[in-house]
């Protein structure tokens, strides 16, 4: 006769991401993904995560923090806060990765990362001008003023521009004082045109354009 003794190994929970892939928007300020437990939910797990960007210079570096899981429970909440400040790019696709839990009878399962694609609608971008000086000839009946968008470039944008004279003279030797530029969404660069008159007496004649 022999007798037989089977050593089991303690069930363990298994900690997985809900989802595998989703979609964010900046201006709604973070990211919920849920994570659940599986199988054994006794004890209490400590689940740390983190955030992956594409580049090293992306705002996302250096997220990290953990979630917690009190005895019984079967599900937590990662709150991945967004910046606020406007940023260059439309977009950016990040993983949020879960780490090796602590505690209780716990492991990873196969879902362990999220890809995230979040969309940058916070603020209208920097505005400027193109160059700080222009030229035109008055025989071309105008001058044209380039104005760039580098941030922001998913959503529309206003912009207020106002012309003061320096020896140019408004109604004399051009019309207008000003006006609204609008970008819509996609728009990087808008033109301002001012009429120009000539001046029979030759000389050249200087205005300002300005942005408000």
């Amino acid at each position: 006769m022999c007798k037989v003794t089977v050593e089991n190994d303690i069930a363990s929970g298994l900690i997985e991401l809900d989802q595998r892939s989703l979609e964010a928007t900046q201006s709604n300020g973070k990211v919920d993904l849920i994570v659940r437990r599986r199988h054994r939910t006794t004890g209490r797990v400590v689940v740390p995560w983190r955030v992956v960007p594409q580049t090293n210079d992306s705002v996302y570096v250096g997220l990290v923090d953990e979630v917690t899981m009190a005895d019984g429970s079967d599900e937590a909440v990662i709150e991945v806060k967004l910046p606020a400040l406007p940023l260059q790019n439309g977009e950016e696709k990040i993983q949020v990765v879960l780490e090796p839990p602590v505690g209780a009878h716990a492991k990873l399962g196969d879902n362990a990362a999220c890809d995230v694609i979040v969309t940058h609608d916070v603020g209208e971008g920097v505005v400027e001008m193109r160059s700080h000086d222009t030229t035109c000839m008055a025989e071309d009946g105008e001058a044209e003023v380039t104005i760039v968008r580098k941030m922001g470039h998913d959503f529309g944008a206003e912009v207020a521009w106002l012309v003061e004279d320096e020896d140019a003279v408004r109604g004399k030797h051009y019309e207008g004082e000003g006006g609204r530029l609008k970008f819509k969404p996609g728009e990087s660069e808008r033109s301002i045109r001012i009429p120009v008159n000539n001046d029979p007496t030759g000389d050249d004649r200087h205005f300002l354009v300005r942005l408000q």
